[in-house]
């Protein structure tokens, strides 16, 4: 009987002492989504670890160093069955481990990444240490460039966490073209379609804007993020062409009219045209023009014109003399004008005095008389006869004009 309770006495001590030298480790302080490893210290023959996840059934393993990751911040016991001595003596251990929430972080811009703008990174979360990804340590950031930008913050139980954002500077882009306007017309000035808001300095608010006058003219249009540009446009206001005149071949019973008009100025080679008659072309010469009126239209390569009344005479137009002019300097009146005689450049031209002597005479391409003679000197003050020959095969025209000085 004795020797068989030294027996027991001897097997519980043995236990006791294998129990004594079994344990499990792991770090008891965590962070969220962390791996923890388990570590059995002593000899086992087999485990059972439950890391107390009440939530679900399948938080055990039966390694004997062991991982788990928490999916949750909390506080859970970890019990670890084993079983020695050939499976025959099992056990539990109990610890506690403590899961830290991570630190929330959320990347915000102050504002629209625009052209030309700064952008102001903060973070809406957690407060703790920060860390940007150029190891700066400010809580907030100022960007001129794009990238992504990463922010980790790091709290009081050394658990950190990160966001990212990307910023892309962008905006509205215009660019407007300057323009040249004939003189005394408009022309459209268009800042481009697809944005939100327009503001020209003429206070127009619209893509596009009719402008009449020369000068710098700016637009500010704005996108759907609320970025903004600016551009300017000059207008310059370019003379068209001048139609100062024309020469013409008057209608006959024979043959049409034709008339050659004169233009200066305006930019580059200048068209013609006569009255939709005759389509834009170099030649300022037209032939085949009846007796009437006409719009003649000079057309520079700008598009700028410029218009004239012209008038196709029959060559059974008679001329009209003025009956008298005032050859005295004053610069009034001083000429003796034959309106239509241009019809007529071969047209003869005689004035006599009183004594029906000769004092003076236009054989074909007359220019208008001051009243002077052939011979020098002027012509007195008196009452004039003439005789014109159009040498159009018709009687020649006959009257008297008078001279004042």
């Amino acid at each position: 009987m004795t020797k068989i309770f030294t027996l027991a006495l001897f097997f519980m001590l043995y236990v006791n002492n294998l129990q004594s030298q079994i344990d499990f480790t792991f770090s008891k302080q965590q962070c969220l989504g962390d791996t923890i490893e388990f570590f059995v210290e002593g000899a086992v023959d087999a485990v059972f670890w439950d890391f107390g996840v009440t939530a679900i059934d399948t938080d055990t393993s039966s390694i004997v160093n062991a991982s788990w990751q928490f999916s949750s911040a909390g506080n859970y016991k970890v019990t670890l069955k084993y079983w020695t001595n050939g499976l025959s003596i099992i056990n539990t251990l109990t610890d506690s481990v403590e899961i830290f929430p991570l630190p929330t972080v959320s990347l915000i811009a102050n504002a629209p990444a625009c052209n030309g703008t700064i952008v102001t990174l903060s973070n809406t979360g957690s407060t703790g240490s920060y860390k940007w990804e150029d190891y700066s340590t400010n809580a907030i950031r100022n960007v001129i460039i794009d990238g992504e930008y990463i922010l980790t913050v790091t709290d009081t139980n050394n658990c950190e966490n990160s966001d990212a954002i990307s910023i892309v500077f962008d905006g509205p882009v215009i660019n407007l073209q300057d323009i040249e306007i004939c003189m005394g017309e408009s022309g459209t000035l268009d800042a481009g379609a697809g944005f939100v808001s327009y503001f020209w300095s003429n206070n127009a608010e619209t893509q596009t804007t009719q402008v009449s006058d020369g000068g710098t003219y700016s637009v500010t249009v704005s996108d759907a993020d609320g970025c903004f540009a600016t551009d300017d446009v000059l207008v310059t206001e370019m003379p068209g062409p001048d139609l100062y005149d024309y020469s013409q071949i008057p209608a006959s019973s024979v043959s049409l009219g034709s008339a050659t008009l004169f233009a200066n100025g305006g930019n580059g080679a200048i068209e013609y045209s006569v009255s939709g008659i005759y389509p834009f072309q170099s030649s300022n010469q037209f032939s085949g023009l009846a007796e009437g009126v006409y719009t003649a239209i000079a057309k520079d390569e700008l598009g700028c014109t410029d218009e004239l009344q012209i008038q196709i005479l029959s060559d059974t137009e008679p001329v009209e003399p003025s009956d008298g002019f005032s050859p005295n300097g004053d610069g009034v009146n001083d000429l003796w004008r034959i309106n239509k005689i241009e019809i007529y450049p071969e047209a003869v031209i005689r004035v006599f005095n009183r004594w029906n002597k000769l004092v003076f005479e236009s054989k074909g391409n007359y220019q208008e008389w001051d009243g002077t003679l052939s011979t020098g000197g002027f012509v007195p003050s008196g009452t004039y006869f003439y005789h014109i020959d159009l040498k159009n095969g018709n009687e020649s025209q006959v009257g008297y004009m008078t001279i004042i000085r």
